[in-house]
């Protein structure tokens, strides 16, 4: 069972307001694919979505047709004002590759390395240990030039400690925002730079990795810091934030991985996370009940509806300025955040993730709670609700029933009787997801 409480707050005077958040950072954004209709983009739009990605799937190093379904894209959603993210894969290319594999003025634009190993019939053998997950050298011998050349993914990788393949991309990124893009995604950014000096991967020596009985010849046997989430990807990515800023005033440039090294993306501490799930035994809504209100932006797929009713209070300051502090309530078995900005209603979210049910004395564990609710908006799934009313002075106890269906449920607008001058008034808004996991 899932449970999940939204607690509105009026909480301190008010400051002067921080300035508003970017379009990007307020979303939800939603993932599209190329062929989607002008009818699907109007859809997202009305309800909610402030952006739309899609993938470039060509290399995006070639000339781009007007006639690209993305280029008709990005058209289409200029007629809706709605702002579009490229998704582009900056790593690999192989467009000057002949060239560089003949030394024909294009010798570093890829990382080419000689190696002194041979096999027992002479063969040359790769420099190093890197190896692909594909369970296979990440390395490539070239007849021509007689040299290794690096290629995890099977294409040829590119040299971004090279300035001139830098400044490719730079190209890349200028040609899109001519054609309207307003922000850029970048796939695999973890690997773009590699170790200049090819030193051997040191193995895993993690317990989880022993006991899945890796091989030297698997990929995760190693940990792989020669070739990914290097420490000097935060300033090269940092000089391409600082080009998309200028071309698309002040659009994304986010990185699309699952990160294990976030302290190699920073370079200003700077954090501002795109949250999306994938969930075969909890429905949407209850999940989009916790990302929505997370420092971040929710991204959603786009035949997937958002959730207006959360939509509009992620757009409340607590959750666009607020700070978080994470807390656990009903004897620890329920997980809960706090969201909350000065002069503004806070919020609060608790979420139980067991199949057990969960009594939660907001009283005991949050200051002030308002004293009556009702149902404002029920999900697809929901089928009944067990309500407990709360009346003046009573335990505020929240009994949550095993039920197979998510609900929600708020409390309508209510003030607590001040003891003296110093305290604070609180108005609340309750949302409770319920769902059997």
């Amino acid at each position: 069972m899932l449970f999940g409480a939204v607690i509105i707050i009026y909480t301190a005077p008010k400051c002067d307001p921080p300035p508003p958040r970017q379009w990007w950072e307020k979303g939800p954004l939603a993932e599209v694919k190329p062929d989607t209709d002008s009818l699907q983009l109007e859809k997202l739009k009305e309800i909610g979505v402030k952006g739309f990605i899609v993938e470039w799937p060509e290399d995006s190093y070639a000339e781009i047709s007007d006639t690209h379904n993305v280029i008709s894209l990005l058209k289409k959603s200029k007629e809706i004002d709605v702002p579009v993210i490229i998704d582009v894969e900056a790593s690999m290319s192989n467009i000057w590759f002949e060239q560089s594999e003949n030394k024909n003025g294009f010798e570093d634009y890829y990382i080419w390395t000689a190696s002194d190993r041979v096999n027992a019939s002479g063969v040359p053998e790769p420099p190093n240990n890197w190896i692909s997950r594909k369970n296979e050298s990440s390395w490539k011998f070239s007849t021509i030039r007689k040299e290794f050349y690096y290629a995890p993914e099977g294409w040829p990788q590119l040299n971004f400690r090279n300035e001139n393949v830098t400044q490719e991309f730079v190209k890349v990124l200028r040609k899109f925002a001519e054609k309207g893009a307003k922000g850029f995604r970048i796939r695999d950014a973890h690997i773009l730079l590699v170790d200049p000096h090819f030193e051997d991967q040191l193995p895993d020596n993690s317990q989880e990795a022993k006991e899945k009985g890796y091989f030297l010849t698997d990929y995760g046997f190693y940990v792989h810091s020669k070739t990914e989430n290097l420490l000097e990807l935060g300033p090269l990515l940092n000089d391409w934030r600082k080009v998309v800023k200028n071309l698309t005033d002040n659009g994304p440039f986010m990185v699309k991985n699952v990160v294990n090294k976030v302290e190699s993306y920073k370079v200003n501490g700077f954090e501002w996370p795109l949250w999306t799930y994938k969930s075969a035994s909890l429905p949407s809504d209850v999940l989009d009940s916790i990302i929505y209100l997370l420092p971040g932006v929710p991204l959603t797929e786009g035949d997937i509806e958002v959730n207006k009713e959360l939509a509009k209070i992620r757009d409340s300051p607590p959750i666009m300025r607020g700070e978080i502090e994470y807390k656990a309530v009903a004897n620890k078995t329920v997980f809960a955040f706090t969201r909350l900005a000065p002069g503004s209603p806070g919020v609060l979210v608790a979420v139980n993730p067991s199949d057990e049910t969960a009594i939660v004395n907001f009283e005991q564990d949050i200051d002030k709670i308002s004293r009556e609710v009702t149902i404002q908006f029920l999900s697809k799934t929901s089928m009944k609700l067990i309500i407990v009313e709360i009346k003046e002075g009573s335990k505020q106890n929240f009994y949550i029933p095993k039920i197979l269906h998510c609900s929600v449920l708020y409390c309508e607008e209510g003030r607590s009787r001040i003891k003296n001058k110093n305290d604070l008034l609180f108005t609340f808004l309750v949302i409770i997801f319920l769902c059997n996991i």
